[in-house]
């Protein structure tokens, strides 16, 4: 009760007198605008549904390397899962080339290749890909791109390529 007592003698004037409010306002502002500027809408959030489904995979020249199937992680996020290599292209069937000593023994089918993004309106950022055939990992955004095609983009450093990835249809 003691507190109570206290907290009503405050002397609100002064406080407000003294220019305080202006930062207030300030503060709430900006405070309301970085919340603005960093969330994103549910819905937008935890909508996948533009980029789940298997897409055929490219490899660095052009011809088909394999098939992702992207579906929404636990988190609500993309993630994608190898299911399908080409034996004509590549006939690595272990992840041999993996920095990690422990992983070189699984297999590349159901390894986790895509993972680990954020929405941002329309474009996936902030994710990595895991690229199999040199075990290393890059930065990746995925977007969509023209005639349903996803758009996906690895970066080591400033240096980027992007990859069309077709939708799979099973003829």
């Amino acid at each position: 009760m003691e507190r109570l007592d206290s907290l009503s003698r405050i002397n609100y004037t002064r406080i407000l007198n003294k220019g305080n409010v202006k930062m207030l306002v300030v503060f709430v502002a900006l405070l309301m605008g970085v919340h603005g500027a960093t969330s994103v809408p549910r819905s937008l959030d935890s909508d996948v549904r533009w980029i789940e489904g298997t897409w055929i995979a490219t490899n660095r020249s052009g011809q088909i390397d394999g098939h992702i199937a992207i579906q929404k992680c636990s988190d609500g996020t993309p993630c994608g899962v190898l299911v399908w290599i080409d034996p004509k292209t590549n006939s690595q069937r272990l992840d041999l080339r993996n920095p990690n000593p422990r992983l070189r023994s699984r297999p590349l089918i159901g390894a986790v290749i895509l993972s680990g993004f954020t929405r941002h309106g329309e474009v996936w950022r902030g994710g990595r890909i895991y690229n199999p055939e040199d075990g290393m990992s890059f930065n990746c955004s995925i977007a969509r791109g023209g005639d349903g095609q996803l758009l996906v983009t690895g970066c080591l450093g400033p240096l980027c390529q992007t990859k069309t990835w077709r939708r799979y249809v099973n003829d």
